[in-house]
């Protein structure tokens, strides 16, 4: 069981996590779809090497980063380098600007890259040794179902019908409503990071 005083922490860690995890998994499948539908094959090569290469040439500097930064404060940076990017990959989504979406891809694997060590290190900085396991498994069952909500639902997402409200322009409602889902959940994991506390908690917490 996980105690309510871990709560405070450990609930706006996962959503955080969570939702960067998400709109990855999201915006890549989306941007799958499209390039697919479009027969731009090479579209989806460039977009894999482009979200692989951060993780490969940036890693271990990441790594270095949180070491010396505040945990929390480069966990707000790649959250706001993540709705820079959303805002990026809505536009390019709106008017189907594929440079514009694997420029986004690029931007968020940057931002993973930089996000990854810092909430990981801040784990053992904000629980007892009792609690980083349980922290451990909240924040990895939490981003599993992420990855799996984000790649099933892209493709519901692009073909739902517009409702009536909906006024049909050049814009069809489907990337219309892949970009304002990726720009709001960019959004909601920027106001995750924003409601942990300020202080870590002591050792001695629970």
């Amino acid at each position: 069981p996980c105690p309510r005083a871990r709560w405070p922490r450990l609930a706006p860690m996962a959503a955080a996590y969570a939702l960067g995890t998400f709109n990855d998994n999201f915006f890549t499948q989306t941007v799958l779809f499209l390039a697919i539908a479009a027969g731009l094959d090479t579209i989806q090569s460039l977009g894999t090497v482009l979200y692989a290469l951060p993780f490969i040439v940036c890693s271990a500097w990441a790594g270095w980063l949180a070491d010396r930064v505040p945990k929390q404060r480069l966990m707000f940076w790649a959250k706001v380098l993540e709705v820079a990017a959303a805002l990026v990959g809505a536009l390019a989504l709106c008017f189907m600007s594929f440079a514009g979406m694997v420029l986004m891809i690029c931007i968020m694997a940057v931002q993973s890259t930089l996000f990854s060590p810092a909430i990981n290190g801040a784990i053992p900085e904000n629980f007892t040794a009792s609690g980083v396991s349980t922290a451990n498994a909240v924040l990895k069952m939490s981003t599993t179902a992420s990855v799996l909500c984000g790649i099933a639902l892209a493709g519901m997402v692009l073909d739902a019908p517009a409702p009536a409200w909906f006024t049909e322009t050049r814009i069809p409602f489907g990337k219309a409503a892949a970009g304002a889902i990726t720009l709001f959940t960019a959004a909601a994991g920027l106001a995750a990071v924003l409601a942990l506390p300020r202080k870590a908690a002591p050792p001695s917490s629970g």
